[in-house]
């Protein structure tokens, strides 16, 4: 919706709106390393999940204008960014319900 908005401030409210759904879920994310790994397992998990953050956080931006600058929108960067957190919704589906905690 936000890429059709009439106006930048309603776009601005749609993109809010999508931040408080995806950062919502962080608390409960970061304690799925922990939920399936213990000890220095948990610990690669969780760098390398922030380092793939820091990474599309650096990437992200230059593709976005990528796109832009051929397309001349935001409309298809806007797109892409919704089917990836989709994607992402449907692996996490993948995961099992419960599982055994093995120490190290």
């Amino acid at each position: 919706a936000a890429p059709h908005s009439p106006s930048p401030e309603i776009s601005l409210l749609f993109i809010c709106l999508t931040a408080v759904g995806v950062y919502g879920g962080m608390g409960v994310w970061w304690t799925m390393p922990t939920t399936f790994l213990s000890g220095a397992a948990a610990a690669g998990a969780m760098g390398l999940i922030n380092s793939s953050g820091n990474v599309g956080g650096w990437v992200g931006p230059y593709m976005l204008g990528f796109i832009n600058g051929h397309t001349g929108s935001f409309t298809i960067g806007y797109y892409v960014m919704g089917a990836c957190m989709f994607l992402a919704g449907l692996l996490i589906l993948t995961l099992p319900k419960s599982m055994e905690h093995k120490d190290d």
